[in-house]
């Protein structure tokens, strides 16, 4: 142990522990064996430390938290009470939840680093000190821009309805401004793109104009969102607050994983598909393109749903759909004109 560090009462330290300089162990808090705290670390009371966790230099570990056996915590980072670590924490963020997820990166001095499980860019150059241009200043576009104020601090919107450009959106209590139509983000190549259009074949188009004009379309993921690691997820897609999305799962293009919405392994997410609030995917199902799958509809496993199929809200898939059409019931069946 090193100079000027404060252990307060109640407080157990066990073997072959390395603490460095003015770092405080407040009450009651646990620190297995094999630990290695830098400099300025507070651990506040309650805290429990497992067996060989490294703590970088001025983070904060929350009253309550817990870091099981072998994880990193990086420099500067602020871990939230009562969150419990399973996954290594980078640098320079603050962290909450259970499991432990980014919420936001602090801009310090000399670059952070990227939060992949926030937000990723198609070129991977995306970052909080860059802006976020949003098309379409809509209740889609607002949703969005909640996810979004989890790693921008700029954001406006874009709108090709010059009625709205030029105006503000009230966008949970903050004015966000309409700055420009879509050739305003052509312009501005600097920025990030995210289209916040519901329509599927819009969003297709909006996608291939940013495409060839050389824009950087990214994708959001809200911290609530609980996504496995090997899930790949391509560009222009939005995964909202309270998801689940297990291990296997290739997501395409502009696809909207909406509130609530459950992924089982092994999926396959079309471009341009929106699993809609509430809505249920088994194991091993694969979607085409431009799918609907509505409000709490299920999907059982192993199916496949072909190109631009609707699957009605409440609806229960229990065999695959091979011709596009619309799908309602229990069990789901094609939609027929009377």
């Amino acid at each position: 142990m090193g100079q000027g560090n404060i252990i307060c009462a109640g407080s157990i330290l066990t073997v072959d522990i390395s603490i460095s300089d003015f770092c405080i162990i407040n009450l009651d808090c646990t620190l297995g064996h094999d630990i290695k705290m830098d400099s300025f670390v507070t651990i506040y009371p309650g805290g429990n430390i497992s067996g060989c966790v490294y703590i970088g230099e001025c983070s904060e570990i929350g009253t309550g938290a817990k870091i099981i056996q072998g994880k990193k915590i990086g420099a500067n980072t602020v871990v939230g009470a009562g969150a419990v670590v399973t996954k290594d924490i980078p640098d320079n963020c603050t962290a909450v939840g259970c499991p432990c997820k980014p919420i936001k990166f602090h801009n310090i001095p000399g670059g952070i680093e990227k939060p992949d499980a926030i937000r990723t860019g198609a070129d991977g150059s995306a970052g909080t000190n860059r802006t976020l241009f949003i098309l379409g200043a809509g209740g889609h576009g607002k949703v969005v821009q909640d996810i979004a104020s989890f790693s921008y601090k700029e954001i406006c919107f874009l709108d090709d309805n010059p009625d709205r450009i030029g105006k503000s959106i009230l966008c949970n209590g903050k004015e966000i401004k309409v700055v420009g139509d879509k050739t305003y983000a052509v312009n501005h190549k600097e920025a990030d793109v995210f289209i916040a259009i519901g329509d599927s074949k819009i969003r297709k188009k909006m996608m291939s104009y940013f495409e060839e004009h050389g824009v950087p379309i990214v994708s959001l993921i809200h911290p609530d969102a609980t996504v496995a690691d090997d899930v790949k997820i391509e560009e222009g897609t939005v995964i909202m607050a309270g998801t689940v999305i297990n291990s296997g799962t290739r997501i395409g293009k502009g696809v909207i994983i909406n509130t609530g919405a459950t992924v089982d392994h092994d999926n396959g997410i079309g471009d341009f598909t929106h699993v809609a609030v509430g809505a249920h995917l088994a194991g091993t199902v694969t979607t085409g393109c431009h799918v609907w799958i509505g409000a709490g509809a299920v999907i059982s496993n192993n199916l496949y749903v072909c190109d631009d199929c609707t699957i009605g809200a409440g609806a229960v898939v229990v065999k695959s759909i091979e011709k596009k059409g619309i799908f309602l019931g229990v069990p789901a069946r094609e939609k027929t004109s009377r």
